[in-house]
């Protein structure tokens, strides 16, 4: 949109006119548009109202500045309105609607505090306003539309593109609203390894799959056993996450798959959950910070040969990542009851309080998946 030409303000700062007043102007714009659509009392107008006229006044009557604060919103409610049936020519009667209310309640709300010309001037400035917010709640109506015209197929290809693809997440909202999806539903990405997911998956209801057989987005009602009885070989669960934030869980679901194919699957379950590799992506995602964790924390095991740090440091992560009792942590390191006890007892004298500590629990656990493999090479 090009930019206005400058010319000389006319009236005195917004910041003069009293709040009640601009309560006044609110509801009557507000009641205007109810009356004029047919409609009930609409909170998200209200807001939407409240918000343009607050921004004008925040921003001292600069139309651009204010018209990028309110945009979102805009765009949002010409959204909603394209689900209810709203046409365009709906949308322009609406503002037709909005300015009319706004000029003829203008006098009233500032009519003692601006002169004739700055009347005309601040009339040229909001009809200006009401013409970008217009622009904005254009957009959001005419791109709902677009995406409702699309067929099922070419919707569902569109949210795997914008879910792991790592396109906009506002698309993958409004796509999964048009899809008849709740956009506020949480769903956990699947990504097997290598192994073909199965359709109970793929096709369930709800479910987003991508275009390889290989990941799709479930609902998070699916049990983790269920999950694990489907899948026909290694993959890891993300979080659950509301559909805006997918791409992120996609991408960090993404990181776990690699880091599993890199150091192998053995030992670990067949479905893996992105919570249970904590340790290990926080340690592979920045190795500086690893590297402070483990000056931190484990310069208490300095001087001690590698395989007294391996025995011990194994006992200690076991016990952090899993919580599991001492002699379930025996049988998993295949060592003697009485020797994990053993362990178990210098890692408490050893490491004292920072055992109790969640922070420092989490950054222990950091410390030891990024040391580990160190102290393994010198065995």
């Amino acid at each position: 949109m090009p930019a206005r030409p400058e010319r000389p303000r006319t009236y005195p700062s917004a910041h003069e006119v009293p709040d009640h007043r601009l309560d006044s102007l609110c509801h009557r714009i507000d009641q205007a548009v109810v009356r004029a659509t047919g409609g009930a009392t609409d909170e998200l107008l209200s807001e939407l109202v409240r918000a343009a006229v607050d921004a004008f006044v925040e921003h001292d009557a600069d139309v651009e500045r204010a018209a990028r604060r309110v945009g979102p919103l805009m765009d949002r409610i010409g959204q909603r309105q394209a689900h209810r049936g709203f046409t365009s020519a709906d949308l322009d009667a609406a503002f037709d609607v909005a300015r009319s209310a706004l000029h003829k309640s203008l006098d009233s709300v500032v009519g003692d505090l601006v002169n004739r010309d700055g009347q005309v001037g601040l009339r040229e400035d909001l009809t200006t306003y009401l013409a970008r917010l217009h622009v904005w709640a254009r957009r959001g109506l005419d791109r709902t539309h677009r995406l409702r015209e699309l067929s099922e197929p070419e919707r569902r290809a569109r949210m795997a593109t914008a879910a792991f693809g790592r396109q906009s997440s506002a698309e993958l909202v409004q796509l999964a609203a048009v899809s008849g999806l709740d956009p506020a539903a949480l769903v956990v990405p699947v990504i097997s390894l290598d192994a073909p997911l199965p359709a109970a998956l793929l096709d369930a209801p709800g479910s987003i799959r991508a275009a390889e057989p290989t990941a799709v987005l479930v609902a998070h009602t699916w049990a983790p056993e269920v999950l694990e009885a489907l899948v026909d070989g290694p993959a890891v669960t993300g979080p659950a996450v509301p559909l805006a934030a997918a791409g992120d869980a996609v991408a960090l679901t993404r990181r776990a798959v690699r880091l599993l194919r890199e150091r192998g699957t053995s030992g670990r379950p067949r479905l893996v959950a992105c919570e249970d590799l904590l340790g290990e992506l926080v340690a592979e995602s920045d190795a500086l910070l690893a590297e402070l964790a483990i000056r931190k924390h484990l310069s208490v095991l300095d001087g001690m040969p590698a395989r007294r740090k391996v025995d011990l440091g194994e006992v200690l992560l076991m016990s952090l990542e899993l919580g599991r009792p001492t002699n379930t942590i025996a049988r998993e390191l295949h060592v003697p009851p009485q020797t994990a006890h053993s362990r178990m007892k210098t890692v408490r004298e050893l490491f004292g309080e920072a055992l109790d500590d969640p922070l420092q629990r989490l950054e222990l656990v950091v410390a030891l998946r990024a040391a580990l493999p160190r102290w393994r090479t010198h065995l």
